[in-house]
């Protein structure tokens, strides 16, 4: 079955609600946590596979950076347990828009129930350059957010500047 990103998102999601919230045997809990890590990955792969088979990055993006200077890309990780986030949505997720000259983060969004997270890690990661360690970008989120959702936040932003390099060096002609 082919949907588009957002259709295969709500899929994922209405899936994922019919698994029990709060399992009582940690073998359970287990066993869900590899099932959100794989449908986070068939996410990724079916998103990928849409791009490629129907060639909009191509169509769009062409060989030359110079007339598109900004991408989209992002990352998702399972929120964590007993967040308010994981029990309505399951997943965290960063969008990115990314200048792929320099290969700055433009601006940013998370998913988050409130707006003060997103405004907060919006302004945190603005003006980031991609190219920077990424573990010295993971400690500056830790050090900022003393929330739950701190490991699933930098997972995100890994996979989203991960997928970003990867694409870029697919489709983009360097100068």
């Amino acid at each position: 079955m082919r949907v588009g990103h957002g259709g295969l998102l709500s899929v994922c999601r209405s899936r994922l609600s019919t698994l029990p919230k709060t399992p009582s045997c940690p073998v359970l809990q287990t066993h869900l946590d590899v099932v959100h890590l794989e449908l986070e990955s068939t996410v990724n792969k079916e998103i990928g596979k849409s791009l490629e088979e129907t060639n909009i990055w191509r169509s769009w993006m062409g060989n030359n950076t110079k007339n598109y200077e900004t991408i989209m890309v992002s990352g998702y990780a399972p929120a964590p347990r007993g967040t308010a986030f994981q029990g309505l949505y399951g997943f965290l997720g960063v969008i990115m828009i990314v200048d792929v000259n320099s290969d700055i983060i433009v601006d940013v969004e998370f998913t988050f129930v409130t707006d003060v997270a997103n405004s907060f890690f919006s302004q945190l990661l603005q003006g980031v350059d991609l190219k920077t360690d990424i573990d010295e970008l993971s400690e500056v989120i830790r050090s900022k957010c003393w929330a739950p959702s701190t490991e699933a936040l930098i997972a995100c932003v890994k996979i989203a500047r991960r997928r970003y390099f990867d694409t870029k060096k697919k489709y983009v002609a360097e100068d």
